[in-house]
């Protein structure tokens, strides 16, 4: 295991992808659907940055700072409430405190220590890739209400998994810093001595449920996805306890230091739940807007809270276009419908580095 400017940076990869699931066909009616979405964003650095960010690409914002990427290709038939389709993904989220993307930038910058510190670290990095089949279902449930569901069987060619904890610190007097810090990773990439051979692919199967009631003007909806199991035979874990300290910098300012690293590395075969992300929205359509519509709503992710976001719709001649604020990206969007083609873009600013992105097109056929 490297130092811990290293042992830092592993748990800080800029990432990202994703964008919002296809209308589903009317009962009865058939089509064909072509999918591709795409979200990024990065609260602490810019996106696609071509290397590891270095401190001076960082600006964190207080408390913890969150990054994601969910990536999705899907084409699918939809047949009398049925639906039956091939994706490919990949998503990953990271959620690291404040302290952690502090001690990053104080450690990787080489400054001078002027006053004691302590900093509280906390970094998780969870992502997987892979693709397979989806099957799903559209049910009226009588009344004002409808559920669909949907399970996809994956099979896995990335599984990646860190998580960095613990305590660090500084001594303005003697320049000294310690480490306590554990650090656990499972990866189908780590490498190590006397490695077994292990597959070279996982397997995952996930499921989604979307609850919907609708009366006159108002819709409700509260949804669940990828909840379900993840498992790949043998994968590669190393599990590691940095305990150091050091009183020196070398010439370009890094901190050179004796580290006392414990740890072991394992194949056991790697199981876990999937992180399931939550949804609730509310929509309001009332019959003298002309087909407008006013919506909000929140994603729920694991390890991070709740993502609120505002949203507005109306027809505009044949089209009906669409915008979308989310309050935590501050990301604006931008959606256009036109006979089953759908074009979504957004970003969190016109000019300079993005750190926020999504783009999506969506093509339906009816059959």
């Amino acid at each position: 295991m490297p130092g811990a400017r290293a042992a830092l940076g592993l748990a800080l990869p800029a990432l990202l992808f994703a964008a919002a699931p296809a209308t589903a066909a009317p009962a009865g009616e058939a089509e064909w659907r072509l999918g591709l979405r795409s979200q990024q964003h990065s609260d602490a650095t810019a996106l696609n940055l071509g290397r590891d960010p270095r401190a001076a690409d960082l600006a964190p914002r207080s408390g913890r700072n969150l990054a994601y990427i969910d990536d999705e290709l899907r084409l699918e038939r939809t047949q009398r409430g049925w639906t039956v389709g091939l994706l490919a993904r990949s998503r990953a989220t990271l959620v690291a405190s404040a302290d952690t993307l502090a001690l990053y930038q104080q450690v990787d910058g080489g400054a001078a220590v002027t006053a004691d510190r302590r900093w509280a670290v906390d970094a998780r990095f969870r992502g997987f890739s892979g693709g397979g089949l989806a099957f799903g279902r559209q049910h009226a449930l009588g009344g004002a209400w409808s559920a669909h569901w949907e399970v996809q069987a994956l099979v896995l060619q990335r599984w990646r998994e860190r998580r960095i904890t613990g305590i660090a610190g500084a001594t303005a007097a003697s320049g000294e810093y310690d480490f306590e810090l554990d650090s656990v990773q499972r990866d189908d990439g780590l490498r190590f001595p006397f490695q077994a051979n292990f597959p070279s692919r996982g397997r995952a199967l996930l499921g989604g449920l979307t609850l919907a009631w609708q009366g006159g003007p108002w819709q409700f909806e509260a949804a669940v996805k990828d909840a379900g199991w993840q498992g790949w035979r043998g994968l590669p874990r190393q599990d590691a306890a940095l305990d150091s300290r050091t009183a020196a910098v070398d010439a370009d300012g890094y901190l050179i230091y004796r580290p006392l690293i414990q740890g072991q590395n394992t194949q056991a075969t790697a199981r876990s739940s999937a992180p399931a992300w939550g949804r609730f929205a509310a929509r309001w359509q009332p019959p003298a807007a002309g087909g407008a519509l006013a919506e909000t709503g929140a994603d729920l992710l694991p390890g991070f809270g709740l993502l609120p976001w505002l949203g507005l719709s109306a027809p505009v001649g044949a089209s009906q276009l669409g915008l979308q604020w989310r309050t935590h990206e501050r990301r604006l969007t931008l959606q256009w419908a036109w006979q089953g083609l759908t074009l979504t873009l957004g970003g969190d600013r016109l000019t300079g580095v993005a750190r926020s992105r999504e783009l999506g097109l969506a093509w339906r056929l009816p059959i």
